[in-house]
């Protein structure tokens, strides 16, 4: 069985601009994920050098309030239908 990867292209820009429109910065959102991501993971992601796993996926998502389609490029629907950033 083929291994999926996430796309590398359009992740680090729509995170970045996910990160922007929060007004957060990477120590507040690793604060607020109860440092489940580290701060260094969030720099790596955002120029492109690693990509997150599905656990650290979904955490982002939730600080950030983005859906984990619009974040990997699949769908232009960017806010979650939850609205729920409790992690």
């Amino acid at each position: 069985m083929a291994r999926c990867k996430i796309p590398p292209r359009g992740f680090p820009e729509r995170l970045s601009q996910a990160i922007y429109d929060s007004g957060l910065n990477c120590c507040q959102i690793s604060d607020r994920t109860g440092h489940k991501i580290e701060r260094k993971a969030i720099y790596s992601w955002r120029f492109g050098d690693t990509t997150p796993n599905a656990t650290q996926l979904m955490y982002l998502c939730a600080v950030l309030n983005v859906s984990a389609d619009w974040l990997l490029g699949i769908s232009d629907k960017k806010e979650l239908k939850h609205g729920n950033t409790k992690t």
